[in-house]
């Protein structure tokens, strides 16, 4: 009775969100959470060794890893391996499906109906900045924008964002990697003497709590931390080997009502 999760950064609101979620409701149905930080560097040599030692019924790993021999590697200690991400289909795995596409479609959209004419773009400075596909459809999407990189963090992000204004100072929106990534940038436009909405919009990828109590509150699109967590915790409690797709929904905030 006892399961892993096996998650990103647990200083991003995000995660925590759905860390707390899973542990909720694998807990209504009497299971144990060992939760366990994925390292950056994808390598889950250490992790899949502590998990074996603990007799695990399954374990879910989310942001998945991105090379097929981390995932196999879980397999070899888990019965039973829940994916959530993008699409990339592993034998033996079951899998919630983030369509990132479609997110930074949203964003696009709501961009345009903003009629902003400068978008400036703040994307992820992961071990490879271009593997993760929310970072590739972002640069699809805006392939004339100037885009710096930014480590999950605000400090990180703040520092990004007053690159890109260095960049180009006439940009009226930036798009965010994610509600971290937003709120750095929140507060290196604020103090660059910007005003938020008025003179740039900002927009991002998640739906933290953190996101909607910024001020001003951020508009982002979001999978819901709550429904991933919940339709993780079916999957691997139920040993159900199906794939779940989640799409993306747009929660309007203040940082783009003009």
């Amino acid at each position: 009775m006892m399961l892993s999760m096996v998650i990103g950064d647990l200083r991003n609101s995000f995660f925590a969100e759905v860390a707390n979620s899973f542990s909720v409701a694998v807990g209504e149905a009497g299971y144990s959470v060992m939760l366990m930080r994925r390292p950056s560097t994808g390598d889950l040599q250490e992790i899949a060794r502590r998990i074996g030692s603990y007799n695990v019924d399954g374990a879910v790993l989310y942001p998945h890893a991105l090379h097929h021999a981390a995932v196999e590697t879980m397999l070899n200690v888990v019965p039973k391996l829940v994916l959530v991400g993008a699409a990339s289909r592993h034998d033996g795995c079951s899998e919630v499906v983030l369509d990132e596409e479609a997110a930074v479609g949203l964003i696009a959209e709501h961009v345009k109906e903003l009629g902003a004419r400068r978008c400036g773009v703040i994307s992820h400075a992961g071990r490879s900045p271009m593997a993760h596909p929310r970072a590739q459809e972002m640069a699809r999407a805006f392939p004339d924008s100037p885009i710096t990189l930014s480590r999950s963090s605000p400090r990180a992000a703040y520092d990004a964002c007053q690159e890109l204004l260095a960049a180009d100072p006439r940009i009226d929106c930036v798009v965010a990697f994610n509600d971290v990534i937003g709120l750095g940038a929140l507060r290196a436009l604020v103090d660059s003497g910007l005003r938020v909405p008025a003179d740039v919009a900002v927009i991002s990828v998640d739906g933290s709590d953190a996101a909607a109590m910024a001020n001003p509150s951020m508009t982002t699109v979001t999978f819901g931390p709550e429904r991933i967590a919940h339709e993780a915790a079916r999957l691997v409690i139920d040993n159900d080997e199906s794939i779940v797709r989640i799409e993306p929904s747009l929660r309007l905030g203040e940082s783009t009502r003009r």
